[in-house]
């Protein structure tokens, strides 16, 4: 009698060529203005025996490597005020003033933080833009007048 041949043979023996494999993106880091999301990227090589293993990256070349980070979150932020340091008191003694710049500032889909109108800021939050102060109490002095005449 005749062997029955074989009904399933092995065929592609050989180790497969290593492919790029990456993860999901990451959330984005920014909620607004410009942020950066990431993922994992590796040179993956499955084996005649089917098993999987990583090796090098410069042994993934049957394509260039997918990016691991990109931009997001390409919208603007809401409008915030911003305010610079109050000046110096306006008077070395006894009661004076301070002031200060105040602005909004709007960080915006680029990533660049800018200077925007007023309106865009809510009212209710801008901070003060002048302070009363007194850096010390003045001294007290002579107050005098002339001498009225002699009633003799």
């Amino acid at each position: 009698p005749q062997p029955t041949p074989a009904a399933v043979r092995d065929c592609n023996a050989a180790d497969c060529p290593p492919i790029w494999i990456h993860s999901e993106w990451e959330p984005c880091s920014e909620d607004c203005g410009l942020g950066v999301q990431s993922r994992r990227v590796l040179c993956e090589q499955t084996l005649a025996d089917k098993s999987i293993v990583y090796v090098d990256d410069a042994l993934c070349t049957l394509a260039p490597r997918p990016d691991d980070a990109q931009q997001c979150s390409r919208t603007d932020c809401a409008a915030l005020w911003n305010s610079g340091d109050f000046s110096t008191c306006s008077r070395t003694c006894g009661n004076g003033t301070q002031a200060r710049r105040v602005f909004c500032d709007q960080r915006q889909a680029d990533g660049v933080t800018r200077e925007v109108a007023d309106a865009l800021c809510p009212a209710v939050d801008r901070p003060l833009d002048r302070q009363r102060c007194e850096v010390r109490a003045c001294p007290a002095i002579w107050i005098t007048e002339a001498f009225a005449d002699c009633d003799l």
